[in-house]
């Protein structure tokens, strides 16, 4: 009678059969959650060649897999880039991403495409988990975004000297 919001609805059955039957979740289960978004900056896509980029080949850690092994979810790192921004932030093989500027990432794919909404040179947040003598620990790291077309064309000039220097051992 007030307007308030009291729950949100969740499912609503509509059939022949039956009236319509709804369920809701109440609000004071979801408000944290409502609070969190309304603090969070709106972002616009950036444009590649703008685009910020970690310098990081992954692994997606999924529930499956990290209950069968008892490690976390996220995204785990394969092999870091020398010199990324990865490396930088201290970053190394081995280290699982959870979470990045406060979001939680749970793949590789979710990780990429959230960077696309941040510039190269902007400074954020990451969590990640770290294996211990006593099974995982958390970290946050602050790292400082590379430039997504740069890494890539530095990455593609490392590989192509890589193989021209590995075609030039072979010859002698």
């Amino acid at each position: 009678m007030n307007g308030e919001v009291i729950g949100i609805n969740s499912v609503k059955i509509v059939s022949s059969g039956v009236e319509g039957m709804g369920y809701a979740i109440p609000i004071s289960d979801v408000q944290s959650i409502i609070d969190n978004l309304m603090l969070r900056e709106t972002r616009e896509t950036v444009d590649e060649d703008k685009q910020g980029f970690l310098g990081i080949t992954f692994a997606d850690v999924d529930s499956t897999t990290a209950e069968a092994f008892g490690m976390p979810a996220g995204v785990l790192g394969k092999s870091v880039t020398q010199g990324s921004a990865a490396e930088k932030a201290g970053i190394k093989k081995g280290f699982i991403i959870t979470k990045f500027d406060g979001y939680s990432v749970n793949s590789g794919a979710e990780l990429q495409n959230r960077l696309t909404y941040y510039k190269a040179g902007e400074t954020k947040k990451i969590t990640v988990q770290v294996a211990g003598e006593n099974g995982y620990e958390e970290r946050e790291l602050t790292v400082t975004l590379d430039s997504r077309k740069k890494s890539v064309e530095k990455m593609q000039k490392d590989a192509s000297q890589q193989n021209g220097e590995a075609q030039q051992n072979d010859g002698q």
